[in-house]
């Protein structure tokens, strides 16, 4: 796996391999790796992943990290436009100087979404590039809300033993024909820790306040996308009764 530092490497593959989810993930210093096994096409695979640091003073063990690998797993960060624009092509650059691995043995990953109502705009750009640097596959993922992430890792073992002459091209290419079925549209997720203060009396204002107040009248996914929203107004219990003239009541 590779990636920019706090892209989210390390939070997918602790959710991958021990099912749970830490937004204090802290960063990986040097290399880590993580162990799963796979039972695909009648095979038991013991699939090694590589948990790689994001700092640039680390770069120097990349190709310890890119000799004998099978496939990659090039993660950005949906929520931090650096990481899915020159940073994917400063990867690109790197790569064409690394014989070991090729372009179509990279899958690009975009986290984060559960944490970007505008994520569809940016789906299509980061689709674009895939294509344009020819990389096998685009997902998108949320260690949060665990959307994608089996498949995204599965892939990318399927990836790896075909590219290790384990799997026949024709098996390969039902797999990724299924795999087309199976990938879940990502959930955009409020951030709960996330305070929001009233427009008007600045009291600190909570998720599960708004959404019990507002599910009778709007649906869930509308309630989180006015909540993440930095463009809407939102008011407390009290101030809003007092804007629309209701007599409160003690």
């Amino acid at each position: 796996m590779d990636g920019l530092g706090g892209v989210g490497k390390t939070t997918m593959l602790k959710r991958l391999i021990e099912g749970t989810f830490d937004s204090s993930t802290p960063m990986t210093i040097g290399l880590d790796f993580f162990v799963k096994k796979y039972e695909l096409f009648d095979k038991e695979v013991y699939a090694q992943f590589w948990d790689f640091v994001g700092i640039s003073r680390f770069n120097v063990l990349k190709d310890i990290c890119y000799k004998g690998a099978n496939s990659m797993i090039l993660v950005c960060d949906i929520t931090r436009h650096m990481t899915f624009t020159e940073e994917i092509f400063n990867f690109y650059l790197q790569l064409a100087e690394n014989a070991e691995l090729k372009r179509e043995q990279i899958i690009l990953a975009a986290s984060k979404v559960d944490l970007h109502v505008g994520r569809y705009l940016i789906r299509e750009m980061l689709i674009d590039l895939c294509q344009k640097y020819n990389f096998h596959d685009f997902f998108e993922v949320s260690a949060r809300s665990n959307d994608n992430i089996e498949l995204l890792f599965e892939s990318s073992v399927v990836l790896g033993m075909y590219f290790k002459n384990l799997i026949s091209e024709e098996d390969f290419i039902d797999y990724n024909n299924d795999l087309k079925n199976r990938i879940k549209e990502p959930r955009i997720l409020p951030q709960e820790k996330i305070i929001r203060k009233c427009f008007k009396c600045n009291r600190p204002l909570y998720y599960y306040e708004f959404y019990s107040a507002n599910i009778s009248k709007f649906p869930e996914d509308t309630l989180i996308k006015i909540w993440m929203s930095p463009y809407i107004q939102l008011y407390c219990c009290y101030c809003y009764k007092k804007l629309t003239n209701i007599q409160l009541s003690f």
